[in-house]
């Protein structure tokens, strides 16, 4: 049953005569957004840094997706594309793909990559068929969660930045584009070793060897961009097809670096916030920098309502508590300082 819209909220409220009870909520373990506060933080990224997420930081799987499309193209074309279904040019992109975050995570169990626990039983296996009902399980669940296409990690990336267009009648068909060719092409020189065994020269099940995969992790490092690769992200991020606000959202971050005189992650998010870290940015830089403290504010909040929420459910323990002894246990829990007012209500 779909939600329903806020339209539909509004018009039922104008419609009650008295209070009324909301049908029961199915409980469903998991998922990244437990209280519905994603999209707004979302819209508020959307004004500093448009196309990104926290997931995608990284230049080099931009470049794996795009090559992999690049090269399921070029191997059509070889073929000739009418002899091509759709689901081998797809599976292509998938297998480049999750053969790359396993050659990493054999290199660094614990690589900055979505799924690397989710594929951390690959680190016991000799070998991997990529084809089969095992395989095309693995691309079904990896789809919308932790491949790097799918819409929580570098799939909005990919499209909104330039390394990839869709196919207009097939969505999920990915095509690098133009811009993503001088990447594309340095990143291929890298890999060139490889590029004569059948998982990246044919379409159809092959067999990959643990030993393979790890043999080719060094030379596709995630941490290892070519200078071209990070000439055509700079290009795509503040360049001058970047939309004003992702370009002002990249200034503040460089004057913020300036100021800092650092890269580290936390020192520059620190002073892109304002005060109190001294950092005054340019007059034409003061509404990012408003925009960004409020993705900041935002998202602590969120957090902080989430971790709350997540407490309540390890005191309720599956059992029911009122909400006195919830709030009790919570300020003796806080361990509040003397003389802080602890701002308990009163129940009467």
């Amino acid at each position: 049953m779909p939600q329903p819209s806020l339209a539909d909220l509004t018009a039922a409220a104008a419609r009650a005569e008295e209070p009324g009870f909301t049908p029961e909520s199915p409980i469903r373990l998991g998922g990244v957004d437990p209280l519905g506060l994603r999209q707004i933080n979302f819209d508020l990224m959307d004004q500093v840094f448009p196309g990104l997420n926290n997931v995608a930081r990284h230049i080099r799987p931009f470049v794996v997706v795009a090559w992999a499309c690049r090269r399921a193209e070029q191997l059509a074309r070889d073929r000739g594309v009418d002899r091509v279904p759709l689901d081998d040019l797809l599976d292509f992109a998938n297998r480049i793909e999750l053969i790359y975050a396993w050659s990493q995570i054999l290199r660094n169990p614990d690589v900055e990559l979505p799924g690397r626990r989710f594929l951390a039983h690959l680190l016991h296996v000799d070998r991997w068929i990529f084809g089969g009902p095992k395989w095309k399980k693995l691309c079904n669940v990896r789809r919308d969660s932790t491949a790097l296409t799918a819409a929580i990690t570098y799939g909005p990336g990919l499209k909104a930045l330039g390394w990839v267009t869709p196919h207009a009648k097939y969505p999920r068909l990915l095509f690098a584009t133009e811009d993503a060719n001088p990447a594309l092409i340095a990143f291929e020189a890298v890999i060139a070793d490889r590029l004569n065994h059948p998982a990246f020269s044919q379409f159809g099940a092959v067999e990959v060897k643990t030993s393979e995969a790890r043999a080719w992790s060094e030379s596709w490092a995630l941490e290892s961009p070519t200078d071209a690769e990070k000439r055509v992200m700079a290009s795509m991020l503040l360049g001058t097809r970047a939309p004003p606000s992702r370009r002002n959202g990249c200034a503040l971050m460089i004057a913020a670096v300036n100021f800092t005189g650092t890269t580290d992650t936390g020192a520059v998010r620190a002073a892109m916030a304002g005060t109190p870290s001294g950092f005054v940015p340019s007059s034409d830089l003061q509404g990012t920098l408003k925009a960004w403290r409020r993705v900041q504010v935002r998202q602590l909040f969120r957090l902080s309502l989430e971790a709350f929420f997540y407490w309540i459910f390890l005191e309720i323990g599956g059992g029911t508590r009122s909400t006195e002894t919830l709030v009790n246990a919570f300020l003796a829990q806080a361990a509040l300082r003397p003389g802080y007012p602890s701002g308990a209500p009163s129940f009467r």
